[in-house]
């Protein structure tokens, strides 16, 4: 920003992170209430009318889903005077993506704590795909706990609609890294339920093992490598070897051959968990209780 302490209705606070996708800040709104202010970066934009008009379609159809794990939209707009297109989200306090949450850590997190991430990001993704259809842009930063322990999905959809309504833009642009890349995605197929569930799958690997599913320098044989090679298997011993079959087949390359809905996913994941003897109760009676669409 050039100085500029307001954009739109809201005023900036503070400046929270520079991302591939955009700037994120702390803002306030009319009402003086906190606000995550995210201006999308001008270089990624090369059809404004287009990106503006999907993403008020995203902020539209996210408005009615009332989710405790999910982040949704406010708002979204255009600042002409700073040329900026911007989305607003509610503010997280004091939030901690997943990979800080990992280098607290010590670089891997137990199977315990990843299960939970998992099946917390299941039941979000269950109403994202019948509001939405896919996330589409899944990631460690995407993943987050704020400072009671709370868990939240961000940015729902939107890297999405930027790859999808602007030319030249790609898949790895927009999300920001081929860390946790579905195949499907290189063909310029439709991201879905199953692209969520490779990028999930992915992440689960990383926080796992400490390092991605393939580690490359090089992205493009990064993204390479999620296109042809096998995923290799989990070298912990504290993973159940069910768990090390629901992985492969999260990740597997076709994604017919993966779990076809969150509901197929997480029955499969809570048979893993309770043959290693964890009480379920809990987690079947949110899975309920939470708001469906």
């Amino acid at each position: 920003m050039r100085g500029k302490r307001r954009i739109g209705n809201y005023r900036i606070e503070q400046e929270i992170h520079r991302g591939k996708l955009g700037v994120l800040y702390r803002a306030r709104d009319e009402q003086d209430a906190p606000r995550a202010l995210k201006i999308l970066h001008a270089f990624l934009i090369r059809d404004r009318d287009r990106l503006e008009r999907a993403i008020e379609d995203l902020v539209a159809r996210l408005k009615p889903v009332s989710h405790p794990y999910l982040v949704s939209p406010l708002a979204a707009g255009y600042d002409p005077d700073e040329d900026a297109v911007y989305v607003v989200y509610p503010w997280i306090d004091r939030a901690t993506p997943l990979d800080g949450i990992l280098q607290q850590a010590g670089g891997r997190l137990s199977f315990s704590q990843v299960a939970e991430y998992l099946w917390r990001t299941l039941l979000v993704l269950r109403v994202l795909s019948q509001a939405i259809g896919a996330h589409g842009s899944l990631k460690l930063t995407n993943l987050v706990r704020d400072a009671r322990g709370w868990f939240y999905v961000t940015d729902p959809g939107l890297a999405r609609v930027v790859y999808q309504t602007q030319p030249g833009a790609s898949p790895w642009d927009a999300i920001g890294t081929s860390d946790y890349l579905a195949p499907e995605l290189m063909e310029k197929s439709e991201a879905d339920f199953a692209t969520d569930l490779y990028a999930l799958a992915a992440i689960a690997y990383h926080l796992l093992e400490g390092h991605p599913l393939f580690a490359h320098e090089d992205p493009a044989r990064q993204r390479e490598a999620h296109r042809t090679q096998p995923p290799p298997p989990l070298r912990r011993s504290d993973v159940p070897p069910a768990f090390q079959e629901w992985l492969q087949r999260s990740l597997s390359k076709n994604p017919r051959a993966r779990f076809q809905d969150p509901d197929a996913a997480m029955e499969a994941l809570a048979k893993i968990l309770l043959e290693r003897g964890w009480a379920l109760d809990f987690w079947r009676a949110e899975a309920q209780a939470l708001p469906e669409l």
